[in-house]
């Protein structure tokens, strides 16, 4: 796994799952709703009128597939940044709601990546808290997001 993740350029130094994994699972879903809220701000009018005829969500917003919904706001996903949202989804799923995969290919904690190979996403690594912050804060602004801990300063926050 180790020699999988140098290939993709990624520390392979694994940390503990205990807090990491709900830690991971929120970041998961933050991503997520900075996704889908990009998502919503492209294609709000439409959504708004899809949602009055069948009441629904839109489908394409019905996923944890942090892959796609990054294509579909059109960031550009390299295998490093894939590694960490495949990873991120694995936790979105699996650390939250759903207790256990419902399907036996689910079990082996694996993903088929872009590049057509099969990784493992059932990892933590040493570097990841700091490649979650700079993928957030690349994703904000990229797409030009602005969320209230943006607009504050370390003093307002300090208060808060």
């Amino acid at each position: 796994m180790r020699a999988r993740a140098r290939a993709r350029g990624v520390s392979a130094t694994l940390i503990s799952q205990g807090p990491s994994a709900a830690h991971f699972m929120l970041i998961a879903y933050a991503v997520e709703n900075l996704l889908k809220a990009a998502q919503v701000r492209a294609r709000g009018p439409r959504y708004e009128e899809e949602f009055k005829v069948d009441g629904q969500m839109p489908k394409e917003l019905k996923t944890h597939d942090l892959v796609n919904l990054a294509k579909m706001v059109g960031l550009k996903v390299d295998l490093q940044s894939e590694d960490l949202l495949r990873r991120l989804e694995q936790c979105a799923v699996w650390r939250g709601r759903y207790p256990v995969p419902t399907a036996y290919p689910e079990f082996s904690g694996s993903a088929v990546f872009s590049d057509g190979n099969q990784y493992k996403v059932s990892w933590f690594g040493g570097k990841d808290i700091e490649r979650l912050k700079s993928l957030i804060e690349a994703i904000r602004t990229e797409l030009n997001l602005h969320t209230l801990r943006s607009r504050l300063t370390p003093k307002k926050i300090e208060r808060s």
